[in-house]
């Protein structure tokens, strides 16, 4: 395994990690949208950093390749949360905005992405937030997916 491999698996597990301990923190907010840095700095096997966007979504991949650049990152993990519904033709009717469509046919998830500048996405993972009768949510277990084919305004290749 080569050193950005298992680099990135550390990013990966730190960003897991993270969520897990922010959703029984505060398990009645939605998690900010974050991202976990590998940069250069003056450190042979590079420094950890972790950004928190408290800001729209649509502002958060522009504040995210800012950080990026500045802080020459060579890596990074983002923890963002989002709906998804496994009605693809239901969320067609709602050009694909899963957040309109009616609760019974969405439900919350979290994904972590890790990039590395050279390489691309290199791990995708999904764990699905489960709503107690209590209102507090938790994370039911991650799911790792294909990184091939990953995409969209927070998976940010090029910086």
């Amino acid at each position: 395994m080569d050193k950005t491999q298992i680099n990135v698996d550390a990013l990966t597990k730190a960003a897991k990690q993270g969520a897990e301990f922010n959703i029984k923190l505060h398990p009645d907010e939605d998690l900010l949208p974050t991202i976990i840095l590998l940069t250069k700095k003056d450190v042979p096997t590079g420094a950890i950093e972790v950004y928190g966007f408290a800001a729209e979504k649509n502002q958060v991949p522009a504040m995210m390749l800012k950080a990026l650049v500045d802080r020459q990152a060579e890596a990074y993990a983002l923890v963002v949360e989002a709906w998804a519904s496994s009605f693809i033709e239901e969320a067609k009717k709602y050009d694909y905005k899963i957040r309109d469509m009616p609760e019974d046919d969405k439900y919350e998830i979290v994904n972590v992405f890790a990039v590395s500048r050279d390489k691309g996405c290199l791990s995708h993972s999904i764990s699905k937030i489960e709503r107690l009768g209590t209102g507090e949510r938790k994370l039911k277990g991650w799911e790792d997916g294909p990184p091939e084919g990953v995409s969209g305004p927070f998976v940010i290749l090029n910086w």
